[in-house]
């Protein structure tokens, strides 16, 4: 409903100035993380994961030769072909280290009902750096997440999997 309410909030205005007014966001920000999210949806249906591992960040991509297969065995979770799911909504938010010196803006995207011609329903979830300071490299996304909202409910094991590398924290934490 928030959704709805700041993209027709405004008269006259296109729908990414009227999100980005009633929820508070840039439209850089806005526009960066729903391309994102679009592209992660893209390279799902499609089977194509070096679309997806394209908007990850360069040092991701640079330290883990691995990152296209792990997104494929990530993309392997869903249970079906994709018949629908809800636009992708955004959040994000400042993190600044302190003794580190190192701040950062993390902008996260979430596609919610994702549904399958199996039945099954999941969120879809990606982290990504807008800014981070000293480390321009980590500039893009980070993580992904497939949870899966049937077997979340049932309390099963196994109910999400994650594209993620811990070395990216290190960074983020100073270790």
């Amino acid at each position: 409903f928030k959704l709805v309410k700041a993209a027709f909030g405004q008269r006259r205005k296109t729908v990414l100035n009227s999100l980005s007014t009633g929820l508070g966001k840039s439209k850089e920000e806005l526009s960066a993380a729903l391309q994102q999210a679009d592209i992660i949806m893209d390279g799902i249906q499609s089977g194509n994961c070096e679309e997806i591992a394209d908007i990850f960040c360069p040092y991701i991509k640079k330290n883990h030769p691995e990152l296209q297969t792990d997104i494929k065995t990530w993309m392997k979770y869903i249970d079906g072909n994709i018949i629908s799911y809800d636009p992708p909504t955004t959040e994000r938010g400042a993190l600044n280290t302190g003794e580190w010196e190192v701040e950062m803006l993390v902008t996260e995207a979430d596609i919610d009902n994702v549904k399958t011609d199996t039945g099954k329903t999941y969120c879809i979830g990606m982290g990504s750096y807008s800014v981070f300071k000293n480390h321009s490299d980590c500039v893009g996304v980070t993580d992904l997440l497939i949870r899966d909202l049937d077997a979340e409910k049932e309390n099963k094991d196994h109910a999400q999997v994650r594209v993620e590398y811990d070395d990216i924290w290190e960074i983020e934490y100073g270790e």
